[in-house]
């Protein structure tokens, strides 16, 4: 997670700057005595308070604030060791610094991102029935806009989620896009090596669960989620873009959300399709049968509607589960990079893999209903781990890395 504070030097206010940074220039010594930092310019703390270093820090009592919903400005404070309470709306906790302001103004509902979002995501379906009728825009590039919207509503979400910053977010757009455009084509060659052809061809002749399971796994399971991960391993970690686990995280739901946009188009042309097809074949066996009008014409509603059912399910459904493959492999992924146990990057890709043939194989029934939601539960454990600056990530993250990387690398989310 990342923590923006506005620095004040002297007379001059800057910002806001990311607390790494301000923790960087800290400790190079070029920052003159007396500086503060503040969340909204309102109230402000020394910089040592914020940045203190987990190994410089003494025990100090914890404020853990709980709200009491009624006046979310009044809170009951329980304290435990190991933090540092700077007060007066503000929380620093030494082992992973986090901040929470609580006072008016801590997040605005009127700043200008927030609002161009709100709109946005209200008036494009009205704006792209606009276009449909007005501008002449194509079936093809309806459907891709279509799939972009969902996308990009869950993006936001899971943006609001882990608190990402406005740099980060571009970065995971353009991990988005990478599998969109570049690793869908290398996943359409992988599906057509001779080695992974039978395993395609399972599903088609199988008629048991393990054979369906089996070849889910491999030809969606670690074919799509290799997919997936390509800009990561491509990417992050030639560039420097895995700084942590949240940076995992948040770039593998991004990958899956570039995967699923890309799949929903193909979905979509497959089953509107097969649904015209179905149509053209009632129609021409209703009239050579003889059959009554309002049966045929019952019959073609039918079709139509399992289709736009099939579709919705895709537009709805699958951009959150194919981001929650993706966080499992992308989380496993920065964690194997930044501690160098590269088994756990193969042993998260076979865990989402896994789950993902799960799903697959069980979707239509009960099993895939709670393989989603298991998931969806999965996906916001480790969601949570980033915001609360600890959890599942970094308790395991700290376990594991290596002296080099205490001293080389920052953890900062």
């Amino acid at each position: 997670m990342d923590i923006r504070l506005y620095l004040s030097v002297g007379t001059s206010v800057r910002g806001p700057l990311e607390l790494e940074r301000i923790r960087r220039l800290h400790e190079s010594g070029r920052l003159p005595p007396g500086c503060k930092v503040s969340a909204d310019r309102k109230r402000w703390i020394p910089v040592s308070t914020a940045i203190y270093p987990p190994r410089t820090v003494p025990k100090a009592p914890e404020t853990t604030c709980h709200f009491d919903g009624t006046d979310r400005h009044q809170s009951h404070c329980r304290h435990d060791e190991g933090t540092a309470d700077a007060g007066d709306g503000f929380r620093v906790q030494t082992a992973n610094v986090w901040i929470l302001d609580t006072g008016p103004g801590a997040a605005s509902l009127l700043s200008w991102s927030t609002l161009t979002w709100a709109v946005t995501l209200v008036t494009f379906p009205l704006m792209l029935l606009w276009a449909v009728n007005v501008a002449g825009v194509t079936i093809g590039q309806t459907v891709w806009l279509a799939s972009g919207y969902y996308c990009t509503f869950f993006a936001l979400l899971i943006r609001f989620v882990l608190r990402v910053d406005g740099r980060r977010w571009r970065t995971g757009l353009g991990y988005a896009l990478f599998t969109a455009f570049v690793g869908i084509p290398v996943l359409y060659l992988w599906h057509n090596l001779p080695i992974l052809r039978p395993y395609a061809e399972l599903l088609e002749t199988s008629t048991s669960w393990a054979g369906q399971f089996v070849g889910f796994t491999v030809s969606a399971g670690l074919l799509e989620e290799g997919c997936k991960l390509l800009p990561l391993i491509f990417i992050g970690m030639r560039r420097g873009g895995i700084r942590s686990p949240a940076d995992g995280l948040w770039l593998g739901i991004m990958s899956g959300l570039g995967f699923a946009w890309a799949e929903g188009v193909n979905y979509t042309a497959t089953y509107w399709g097969s649904s015209v097809v179905d149509q053209i074949a009632i129609l021409s066996q209703g009239t050579a049968a003889g059959a009554q009008e309002s049966a045929v014409i019952g019959d073609m509603m039918i079709r139509c509607w399992e289709a736009f059912m099939a579709q919705q399910t895709r537009f709805l459904t699958l951009p959150m589960l194919h981001g929650g493959f993706a966080a499992i492999a992308g989380s496993a992924a920065a964690f194997a990079y930044l501690n160098g146990r590269w088994w756990v990057l193969l042993a998260g890709w076979m865990g989402a893999a896994l789950l993902h043939g799960l799903y697959n194989s069980l979707v239509g029934g009960m099993g895939g209903i709670i393989t989603a939601a298991c998931v969806v539960i999965i996906l916001f454990v480790l969601a949570d781990g980033t915001r609360q600056g600890g959890g599942v990530l970094r308790t395991f993250h700290r376990g594991w890395r290596t002296e080099e990387h205490r001293k080389g690398v920052s953890h900062g989310a």
